[in-house]
C-alpha cells in the first residue's frame, strides 16, 4: 500500500495547488488507498475461505512454530475487531495507538478539532474492548461445548 500511495502522490503532485498542507494532502491520499485495500480485502475474504498469507509472514523468524501461530491468531483477532469499528474511530485509534501520533497531530492530519479526536479515541477504545469481549466470549463458548 505504501508504494501505491507514493505512486499516486508522484502522479498527482503536479496538480497539488497548495490549498492544504502537503502532509494533509498525503494523509488523505493514504487514507483513500487504505480504504480501497480494506474493501478489496473484505471481498477476497468473503469469496475465499483461505487464510490470509500476509498474517503468516508477520511472525518473527526466530520464534518457534507455536509462537508464530499464536502471533498470527492474535494479529488476526486485532484486525477482526478493528474492522468492526466505525471508520472515523478506527482511523483515530490506529493513528494514536499504532502510529504513536498525538491527538494534536491527528487533528491536524484529519482536519478535526482536538476535542473531537479525543472523544473518538475514547469511543474507539471502549468499542474495541466491547467488541473484543464479545468475540472472545463467542470463541470461549465454542471451546467449552
Amino acid at each position: 500500500m505504501a508504494q501505491d500511495v507514493f505512486l499516486i502522490a508522484k502522479r498527482r503532485l503536479r496538480s497539488f495547488e497548495g490549498e492544504a498542507k502537503i502532509t494533509t494532502w498525503l494523509f488523505r491520499t493514504t487514507q483513500k488507498v487504505a480504504q480501497a485495500a480494506r474493501r478489496k480485502q473484505r471481498l477476497r475474504r468473503w469469496f475465499s475461505s483461505a487464510p490470509q498469507a500476509e498474517w503468516a509472514s508477520m511472525g518473527s523468524p526466530a520464534s518457534g512454530p507455536g509462537e508464530s501461530l499464536q502471533r498470527d491468531r492474535d494479529i488476526a483477532e486485532v484486525y477482526r475487531v478493528l474492522d468492526r469499528l466505525p471508520e472515523r474511530e478506527r482511523r483515530v485509534m490506529i493513528l494514536f495507538e499504532i502510529e504513536g501520533l498525538s491527538t494534536e497531530e491527528i487533528g491536524a492530519l484529519t482536519g478535526t478539532k482536538v476535542g473531537s479526536v479525543r472523544v473518538r479515541l475514547f469511543r474507539a477504545r471502549e468499542r474495541f474492548v466491547n467488541e473484543h469481549r464479545r468475540l472472545f466470549a463467542a470463541r470461549e463458548s465454542k471451546v467449552t461445548t
